[in-house]
């Protein structure tokens, strides 16, 4: 199968996704691993195929407000939310679609983290298989608290 891994965030959220992709490979499947510029080397160093995916997480992480949103998000996190839609998703919306519709052209399936936005619409509009896939926990336990929420930072 040709299978395209769509993801976007820091090392710590791509990194899995490689090894993921390093599984198929020796399972004997093609993978086409879409994310940011900034992964292409480190992808490409391990003979996958790589696909474009705008954004720059490192950047971002950078600024100032960025830091502030994620601050806020521990103390007031409905508003947090809002805010982090109408600032950094709805703008870079367009662009990681339209992109991520370009990588998953010929694909037989489609892996996405789900904040790549559309990866399960495009797998139905090219009537192809997706699995939607955490790689860390995001269901909170009597154990462990959802990983984004203020009290996993607490601890």
């Amino acid at each position: 199968m040709h299978i395209t891994i769509l993801t976007v965030g820091s090392r710590g959220d791509i990194q899995p996704y490689l090894a993921l992709s390093r599984g198929l490979v020796a399972a004997g499947h093609h993978v086409r691993f879409a994310t940011e510029l900034g992964y292409q080397d480190w992808v490409e160093a391990i003979d996958l195929e790589y696909a474009f995916l705008p954004g720059d997480t490192k950047a971002r992480h950078a600024q100032s407000d960025w830091l502030d949103f994620l601050h806020e998000t521990r103390d007031r996190p409905i508003i947090s939310i809002y805010r982090c839609n109408t600032q950094f998703v709805v703008p870079a919306l367009r662009p990681l679609l339209d992109a991520a519709w370009e990588a998953c052209q010929g694909t037989d399936a489609i892996i996405s983290m789900p904040s790549v936005f559309g990866g399960q619409h495009i797998a139905e509009k090219l009537n192809v298989p997706f699995y939607s896939v955490w790689t860390s926990a995001f269901t909170p336990t009597s154990a462990f608290p959802h990983s984004w929420s203020r009290w996993s930072h607490q601890r």
